[in-house]
């Protein structure tokens, strides 16, 4: 199974694939310069290549921003990568901008990542921990 990880964005792109995530796993990034939510939507589904490799997308939601510009265009893009996942089959999670903050500290950023590549990683890194939770530790107790 392979994770992508999504940035969404209608001028800049980020995405990020892990494969072979019950291992240490090998990923591959890229950050593109997009036109609009269907340029973006055509970037993804070239980046997904065959769609009968299992996927899990997972994209970077709107988050609380309240109004602002581009908002209608973004949730289009965020809308396109829903259809597009439940079309192939895959399975499709939103996760909120700050949960990245989560797991971000917990890997090292390689030099050169752009920040929505970085990103895209931190969202994928988040469904690595949603499938293969580290494992729990019990606790003794005190005698």
């Amino acid at each position: 199974m392979r994770i992508i990880g999504i940035d969404p964005g209608i001028r800049n792109l980020g995405l990020a694939s892990i494969a072979n995530h019950e291992k240490a796993g090998t990923y591959f990034t890229l950050h593109t310069k997009v036109n609009g939510p269907l340029d973006a939507l055509a970037q993804v589904i070239d980046f997904l290549g065959s769609p009968t490799i299992p996927t899990v997308l997972a994209v970077e939601g709107w988050g609380d921003y309240g109004p602002r510009k581009g908002a209608f265009a973004m949730l289009k893009l965020i809308g396109g990568i829903y259809g597009l996942g439940i079309a192939r089959g895959y399975t499709v999670l939103e996760f909120a901008p700050r949960e990245k903050e989560r797991v971000g500290p917990k890997l090292s950023r390689p030099a050169g990542m752009t920040d929505h590549e970085w990103d895209a990683l931190c969202i994928a890194h988040l469904v690595m921990e949603k499938i293969c939770p580290p494992p729990k530790t019990k606790r003794r107790r005190p005698k």
